[in-house]
């Protein structure tokens, strides 16, 4: 066991509602005997860092990441140098494929969490958004494993080592199902406020520093911070958060962090504080997508990926109910409109219900393989989001804003905006069509194309079809749906 490193203060715990600080705080200690010290803050990335300036956009895979040989899939371990990918440990892009399983630490044993990774790595996810801490599920915080396992000992500063022991074990049989964790190390802070401890930034830099002194050689892991992060509490947390994310790299941790806020259409750039911070962008909407996420493309500064938007069985902003539709269109308008990756979610897999396990292999699951799997085939990191429609030129229709949704935003389902991108040499485009309609292209833009081909998104069949300016998708899908991805390359 090792005892918590203090900074003086009493610890005390109280929980929150939304997604702050301090249970990140909580895991900062978790190394196994590192010593109490002062954190140096002179290592690694820091939190006063400057943005990147935007890159190029060139016709070519990011460089090599650094050599590794941790995982049979490859796992997302740096940015590319391009600003606009994640690179797995070949140097190869990775289009992310993530499940939200907030409440695996906490609801499934060992057993049952080693058959999900396997199962879910079948079915072509190759990533999770997980607590490392137990805070959230049906049991409420019960900050508990199932077999009784809690992280701290009584006096809430002293580590129980078997339980992050059992943390470990989780994260390796992760990384051999070819997984990557994104540990949500700062989700909703069940374990500090609750107790009353008073924390500053000296404190949270102390924790980062041992967390990030035990995982540093782990393989696999991006940090997700903030998780329903409202912007009313940024003032109040983001010292502590940002001081833990330093302590991270003073303790040699090189891992990507990102941070997550509310779902307002938002990305890691709102908040100035955590500009020249994070690696990875988060957007986070229960919109249409390709609002956040193209927005944070063009920005440039690092590669984004859709966080969170709505769950299958589940809508929490009112509008339409949620389908297998809405789940495609999230997916499918992130990745033409510059995403690195999408994270899905069902209401009774993430805080995993008594019903989970009849829901793990549902029509959308299915779909959204289909659909990661053909994306994945092509240079998907050579197109570039043809923003100002400059290749639709007609059948695009307009971004929507106004709905149904609580406040009176527009729902997934409310908007039959077309997304489309192509490459710079003119031999790779895509068009997301969500509803049936004409299209018409501008073929000069992309002049090494020779076929056409339609997608559906719920069969995966591929139809093909001559290629000329105007082209109108084949009926319905194979759900019965107006969808289609059309597919133009070289043949």
């Amino acid at each position: 066991m090792a005892a918590w490193p203090r900074g003086g203060e009493t610890m005390t715990i109280r929980t929150r509602a939304v997604g702050v600080l301090l249970l990140a705080l909580l895991l900062g200690a978790c190394t196994g005997g590192a010593q109490e010290r002062e954190p140096s803050l002179t290592s690694g990335p820091s939190t006063t860092g400057q943005e990147s300036s935007a890159p190029s956009r060139a016709e070519s895979a990011p460089p090599s990441a650094p050599t590794g040989t941790w995982s049979r899939d490859g796992l997302p371990i740096v940015a590319g140098a391009d600003g606009q990918h994640l690179v797995d440990q070949r140097g190869d892009p990775l289009l992310v494929h993530a499940e939200t399983i907030w409440a695996a630490m906490q609801s499934l044993d060992g057993d049952e969490f080693a058959a999900h990774m396997a199962r879910r790595h079948a079915q072509g996810f190759n990533a999770v958004l997980m607590t490392p801490v137990p805070w959230i599920g049906l049991d409420g915080e019960s900050m508990a494993t199932v077999d009784g396992q809690r992280p701290f000992e009584d006096d809430g500063v002293t580590f129980a080592e078997e339980y992050w022991a059992e943390l470990d074990r989780r994260l390796a049989v992760a990384r051999d199902n070819g997984i990557t964790v994104f540990l949500a190390a700062s989700g909703v802070g069940v374990a500090a406020e609750q107790k009353g401890r008073a924390w500053g930034a000296d404190q949270a830099s102390a924790m980062g520093r041992a967390i990030g002194e035990r995982y540093a050689a782990t393989p696999g892991i991006v940090w997700l911070m903030g998780v329903d992060y409202r912007p009313e509490d940024w003032e109040r947390y983001d010292a502590e958060m940002l001081a833990f994310v330093d302590g991270l790299r003073a303790g040699g941790d090189e891992h990507l962090v990102t941070v997550q806020y509310y779902n307002t259409d938002s990305t890691s750039y709102d908040n100035p504080a955590w500009r020249g911070v994070y690696q990875l962008e988060a957007a986070y909407t229960y919109r249409p997508s390709y609002g956040p996420v193209l927005t944070a493309y063009e920005r440039g500064i690092a590669p984004v990926m859709l966080i969170e938007a709505n769950f299958e069985s589940e809508n929490n902003e009112g509008g339409p109910p949620t389908t297998d539709e809405t789940l495609r269109r999230q997916m499918l308008w992130t990745y033409t409109s510059g995403g690195t990756g999408a994270a899905y979610g069902h209401r009774s897999v993430w805080q995993f219900s008594d019903d989970w396990q009849s829901v793990t292999d549902t029509p959308a699951v299915e779909q959204l393989q289909l659909i990661h799997a053909q994306f994945s085939s092509i240079r998907w990191w050579d197109l570039v989001p043809d923003a100002d429609d400059a290749l639709l030129v007609e059948g695009g229709g307009e971004a929507t804003t106004r709905g149904t949704q609580d406040g009176g935003f527009a729902d997934v389902l409310e908007s039959d905006r077309a997304t489309s991108a192509r490459s710079a040499a003119g031999d790779l485009a895509v068009v997301y069509v969500p509803t049936a309609r004409r299209l018409s292209l501008d073929l000069s833009l992309v002049p090494e194309v020779t076929r056409a081909r339609w997608f559906d998104p719920t069969s995966g069949a591929l139809v093909e079809v001559a290629l000329t300016a105007d082209m109108t998708p084949p009926g319905a899908n194979a759900a019965g749906d107006g969808d289609w991805l059309l597919l133009l390359d070289r043949g």
